[in-house]
């Protein structure tokens, strides 16, 4: 199997030296990978995704071998299957690659059937057994407002016919002193539809948490106010992605800015796994 070739520029080299082992799909360096520093090679571990990928593709009749018009598409749906994979069944183990997420959407079709086949293979049913543990998990993700001191009313944006409030910015609906809204119970009628359908999924609770942990939070050092708030909307896009792929995100966002979040984000989802019993 050599859908390896996608995974790291040192694997490059097997694909472009003659080797008369070529048609076995044979590693020359196989046995001195270690010796000659493929550290990646060594350590690496698609979970099955090589396999499954590589049958899928022969089942269509093609390949990166025979078309290379197809080549792209299959590396792209080997990565995406790794990707699956990892953060489904292999939360704790570190991401080699990821692919940004309008490719993913678009490959879902065909790493949804690699799965379907690695499944077959295994006897089991992958798909079955992840959506009975999403249905599980997505049950416990609730927002709890008693537990969050208010990010969204101060994190997000939104408009109603009478009041623009930006990101960042707290809602003028906000009680300072309470951290209760107060028109939450005629929130509809005044046109404030963001508030009634927005849910957090329970990023709220953690990243509160989070902050109380450091003994800091946006009322008492409004210097890290907004690391706060960007915090809290990256773990509610990370829950959204992860548990709820149907529904509409509500928030813009910056990738450079969610990048640099990550250890913020990642120590928020820990707590909220922690909270709930499951492995986020």
């Amino acid at each position: 199997m050599t859908l390896c070739v996608v995974t790291h520029h040192h694997s490059r080299h097997l694909h472009t030296k003659k080797r008369q082992e070529y048609n076995a799909k044979t590693c020359q360096t196989y046995d001195t990978r270690e010796a000659l520093g493929y550290g990646f090679c060594v350590k690496f571990d698609c979970h099955g995704a090589g396999q499954a990928v590589t049958k899928l593709f022969r089942n269509f009749g093609r390949n990166w071998q025979n078309d290379k018009t197809i080549a792209k598409i299959q590396y792209d749906v080997f990565i995406a299957t790794y990707l699956y994979l990892s953060r489904h069944f292999f939360p704790d183990r570190k991401i080699e690659f990821e692919l940004d997420q309008n490719t993913e959407e678009k490959l879902t079709p065909f790493v949804d059937k690699a799965i379907n086949t690695l499944g077959n293979e295994l006897n089991e049913n992958l798909g079955l057994f992840l959506n009975k543990s999403l249905k599980r998990i997505k049950s416990k993700l609730i927002a709890d407002c008693s537990q969050c001191d208010a990010l969204c009313c101060n994190a997000t944006r939104f408009e109603t016919p009478t009041y623009k409030k930006a990101a960042g910015v707290q809602c003028k609906n906000l009680d300072s002193q309470t951290l209760k809204c107060q028109t939450y119970d005629t929130r509809e009628a005044l046109g404030y539809g963001f508030c009634v359908k927005f849910d957090c999924h329970g990023a709220g609770q953690a990243v509160t948490k989070l902050f109380r942990n450091f003994g800091r939070n946006w009322q008492n050092d409004k210097t890290i106010a907004k690391i706060q708030y960007d915090t809290f909307v990256y773990t509610y896009l990370y829950l959204s992605r992860h548990f709820f792929p149907d529904q509409e995100v509500q928030v813009e966002v910056d990738q450079n800015t969610e990048k640099k979040l990550t250890p913020f984000v990642e120590g928020a989802i820990d707590i909220l796994g922690k909270t709930l019993d499951e492995t986020l």
